[in-house]
């Protein structure tokens, strides 16, 4: 279609050509300083490059969410590895924050072995923000009861490590999806869950496909849930993570 022009007599100004109006781009926020005295965690893409460990996946996501004082929950304790990582976190040596980590197992031997290793790797006040549990994971809303108040839930599904360990009792596919339901009615905005599970014992895959398949259900305008797994290693561990979308109002 042809177009036609306005012409302007001569001898007067031409107007001054048309500008489209430029859409204002909001900044991005700048991520709050981290505590000087938080301990260093890899970013997720460090620790791609380095041990590649779906564990340390996890453990930077929780260092990006979590802050000092929060309420963090351990739901397979084990032998007190992730416990301990959570209480250095929440606490980040500040004597005078209220964050405090509750950690589960089944198992007395993993709770036991968990309290150790609290009190031998953790200062006194440290340790104290620890509440140890003999009880499945799935009862966790009885300890924290009030939803939106958990800045990390972590699981690491399976069986206990270690060479003494009964390796028969392992994490349920029904307790362990009950207590990912509950852990993301529990999260606050910005919180995460993370759960590693594992395919190469019996049990593992199914349980492994429950979890993905109920995650797959969570509305996407409250949470993003993501899954990482390392396709170039035999039966690797998997990472899903369920991340509270921050509400922009």
């Amino acid at each position: 279609m042809a177009t036609t022009r306005a012409l302007v007599p001569r001898g007067l100004p031409r107007p001054p050509p048309r500008t489209r109006a430029r859409r204002r781009v909001p900044a991005l926020r700048r991520a709050a300083p981290r505590d000087a005295c938080a301990p260093e965690e890899p970013h997720l893409e460090d620790v791609l490059s380095s041990s590649g460990r779906t564990t340390d996946m996890a453990r930077s996501l929780w260092a990006a969410a979590l802050r000092v004082g929060d309420v963090a929950i351990d739901a397979t304790a084990g032998n007190g590895h992730d416990t301990v990582a959570l209480a250095r976190l929440v606490a980040r040596d500040d004597a005078d924050a209220a964050g405090r980590v509750v950690a589960y197992d089944v198992q007395a031997s993993a709770v036991a072995s968990a309290r150790a290793r609290v009190r031998r790797e953790l200062p006194p006040a440290t340790a104290a923000r620890v509440e140890l549990r003999h009880a499945s994971h799935d009862t966790m809303a009885a300890d924290v009861p009030t939803p939106d108040s958990v800045g990390v839930v972590c699981f690491n599904l399976g069986y206990l490590p270690g060479a003494d360990s009964d390796k028969s009792v392992t994490t349920t596919t029904d307790a362990t999806v009950r207590a990912v339901t509950t852990a993301t009615g529990l999260l606050r905005e910005g919180g995460v869950v993370t759960v590693v599970a594992y395919v190469g014992h019996d049990g593992g895959a199914e349980e492994t496909a429950a979890v993905l398949a109920f995650c797959a259900t969570l509305d996407p305008k409250r949470f993003v849930v993501s899954h990482h797994v390392v396709l170039n290693r035999k039966n690797s561990p998997q990472l899903v993570a369920v991340h509270r979308r921050m509400n922009r109002g």
